[in-house]
Order: structure tokens, then C-alpha cells, then sequence
């Protein structure tokens, strides 16, 4: 048995259910969200025999003495009863927590994609300054940076960098709004320092900002890695002036084009690399080609998905971050067997793409966009793949 968890409406674990369905693998989806109030956990430890942790929940109970497979994919905030004080619901949320992060732990000889210990550090910012500093180890280029709430080094730093700078949170945070009469969510992205932030720079003591050097870019790469193969992703965030800086802050999927990028192998063996230091058996680099063919490191994420840019929910996924079997179809095929994924992915092909929605395939069928086929199959690095695998 596998078991992903994330949210309910989290489109990329559905989609992966699908696949892992489609495939003969049992696979339920656990919501973090829904412990303590509408998940009962069990862990019983005794001298006879290893630890047992069960799950008893509305939409089935998970036994994880079944469970091979676990795909970390995102947690979601705890949400004790309604019916407690706000002490109290601090209190349940507190505990719930350590209990999860032990469990973590306690089933660690199961297949985990990622670690729980590894996904943690990588994940929601904390790894933003460590991923940059191995990254350097390891020979891959990164841009300058400052990390920071002191006003005065921001101001020394912003005034040595000759192309300009950036800022960029450790944890983009979620604004919402009222606009029609219905609630919109807001996420801050990376923006480019102008004359009117650096006015307000004796802001930054009220809490620490990431500062790095404005990198002149051709492109930018989402890369995913699996074990040690390796699938990169070319944005063309440059044809539009609001994608310019973050292609994130502007989805134009059809005048937007996302294509197969193929990647030096140097480079590929040291995200390969990064990874394995970071404990991840699964990492999404973000990348930049710049104009003279440098490549830049920026960060990796154990996750494929990002925070909303509008919607109802603050924890839903943007539907169309990327082509979907650059990230989230292989990992799907990745955690039921050791086959090349290239196989599996070419005899489905048809299938993935019309129930799994593609911006190249969206600017394909508008006529605008990559003037590659969209049905182009995402590339596997030759590399041998690490022992040992997943379980169902």
C-alpha cells in the first residue's frame, strides 16, 4: 500500500492516485488537516514485536503495518475541534504534531519520498540558506546573497550589486482579499528591488529578507530529479514583461511555451549530487540559463507544487505549475517499480495527456507556444539509478 500525504485538493496527488490506480497499486491520500479532530492515531509499542501505528478516519482507516510507500508530499496546518478554548486548540495542535513528526521517525524503514527529517529542513524556507552553500560545494554557480534583518548590510549589499537585486521571502506568505464579494489569496513572489523599496529598507530589522544579485536570464529551468535520473524543464519567462523576474507572477500558458531542456551532464550530476546530501530521493531544482549559457542554482523544493496566486483556499495548488510528467507522472511510475521510466511513459502518453492538464499542450492545440510536438516525452539522464527502491 502507498500512501500520499497531502490535501484533498491538492491536483498533483490526485493525479499520481490516478496513475498508481491505473497501475494495480492500492494508494490513499492522508490529510494532516484532518488530525487531531477527524483522524484518531494509534502507535503501540511493546518488547514482542515493532511498533504498529494505525489511522482511524472518515475516508477509510490506514494500517501502516500495510504500508510500503509513503510520498510526503505536503502537511497541512493541524485543526483541533472547534468546541475547544484557544489555549486548549494550541495545546491539541502542539501534541498532534509531535506525535506526526515521531511516527515520521518510527516508520522510517518504509520508502519515503522524501525522508520526513529531509523534507522538513528543505522545505517551507528553511533550507533556502544550506541549499545554496552545498550547492557552492558541490561547483554549481549561485547568485550573491544576503540574509538578513539588519538595515544597514542590506544597504551595503544592494549598493555593490551592479545589475540590481532581488528580494525574495524565506516562506512566501498568503494575503486574501475581498473582490466581488468573494475572499482572493495573494502570494508575494520574487520582485526586483526598485527605488521605492529602498527607501523602506529600515523595514527589514522587523524580520529577516533574502537579498541576491539580479541575474540577467535566457530562461528558466524547473529540474526534477528522481533517485538519479534526471527530467529538466525550460520556462520562456522572458517573453513577458510580468514573468520577467518570476515566472510564477504571470501563467500565460499558451503564449508561454515549456519545452524539454537538455541539460550539461555536469550539471545533472551535481543536482544528483545536492540532493543525496539533502537526503531527498526526490528534488525540484529551480535553475537559470542565462544569455552567455551559465546555469544558476536558485533552490530545491521536495514538492512540486506552489502556493496559490489567486482562489478560494490559501492551500491549494496552482493547476498548471508545469507539464505534468516532468515532476509528478514520473514520480508516480517511480514509486510502484524499477523500470526506465521513458517505457512506461511512452505506452501511456496518450492517455496522461488527456487527463492531465499540460501548458505545452494548451499552446499546442491554440497554435502559439513551443514549436516542439506536445506530446514530446521528458528525457531520463543514463544514469543508474540508486539501490534500493520503492515498495507496494
Amino acid at each position: 500500500m502507498i500512501v500520499v500525504v497531502s490535501d484533498r485538493i491538492d491536483g498533483h496527488a490526485r493525479c499520481v492516485q490516478r496513475r498508481l490506480a491505473e497501475k494495480g497499486a492500492e494508494c490513499t491520500i492522508f490529510d494532516t488537516g484532518e488530525v487531531p479532530a477527524r483522524a484518531r492515531i494509534s502507535a503501540w509499542v511493546d518488547n514482542e514485536r515493532s511498533a504498529r501505528v494505525r489511522v482511524r478516519r472518515e475516508p477509510g482507516d490506514i494500517d501502516f503495518a500495510r504500508v510500503k510507500t509513503v510520498w510526503l508530499r505536503r502537511l497541512s496546518g493541524l485543526r483541533p475541534g472547534e468546541e475547544l478554548s484557544e489555549e486548549d486548540r494550541e495545546f491539541a495542535k502542539e501534541e498532534s504534531i509531535a506525535l506526526l513528526l515521531s511516527l515520521g521517525v518510527t516508520l522510517q524503514d518504509r520508502f519515503w519520498v522524501n525522508p520526513m527529517v529531509s523534507a522538513l529542513v528543505t522545505d517551507r524556507g528553511y533550507g533556502k540558506v544550506s541549499q545554496l552553500e552545498l550547492a557552492r560545494e558541490l561547483g554549481l554557480e549561485v547568485p550573491r546573497t544576503l540574509a538578513t534583518n539588519d538595515p544597514d548590510a542590506a544597504r551595503e549589499f544592494l549598493s555593490v550589486t551592479k545589475e540590481g537585486a532581488i528580494y525574495k521571502p524565506f516562506r512566501s506568505p498568503s494575503r486574501s482579499r475581498e473582490e466581488g464579494g468573494k475572499k482572493q489569496w495573494l502570494v508575494l513572489f520574487t520582485t526586483k528591488i526598485d527605488w521605492k523599496a529602498l527607501a523602506k529598507l529600515d523595514g527589514v530589522r522587523h524580520a529577516p529578507c533574502i537579498f541576491q544579485e539580479y541575474v540577467p536570464k535566457k530562461l528558466e529551468l524547473r529540474v526534477t530529479v528522481i533517485g538519479e535520473k534526471v527530467f529538466a524543464a525550460e520556462i520562456h519567462s522572458q517573453v513577458h514583461e510580468k514573468s520577467a523576474v518570476d515566472f510564477r507572477r504571470h501563467y500565460d500558458v499558451e503564449n508561454t511555451p515549456y519545452r524539454i531542456h537538455e541539460l550539461p551532464r555536469a550539471i545533472e550530476e551535481k543536482l544528483v549530487a545536492l540532493d543525496r546530501k539533502l537526503g531527498l530521493v526526490f528534488g525540484a531544482s529551480d535553475l537559470m540559463h542565462k544569455p552567455d549559457g551559465r546555469y544558476v542554482f536558485l533552490e530545491v523544493q521536495q514538492g512540486t507544487g506552489n502556493e496559490p496566486q489567486s482562489g478560494d483556499a490559501p492551500h491549494s495548488s496552482f493547476p498548471v505549475e508545469i507539464p505534468c510528467w516532468y515532476s509528478v507522472l514520473p514520480l508516480a511510475f517511480a514509486l510502484v517499480n524499477e523500470r526506465p521510466l521513458l517505457e512506461l511513459v511512452a505506452r501511456r502518453e496518450a492517455r496522461m495527456l488527456s487527463r492531465c492538464p499540460s501548458p505545452t499542450r494548451t499552446a499546442s492545440a491554440s497554435g502559439k507556444g513551443s514549436s516542439r510536438r506536445s506530446s514530446s516525452l521528458p528525457r531520463s539522464a543514463p544514469l543508474s539509478r540508486r539501490a534500493g527502491g520503492p515498495r507496494t
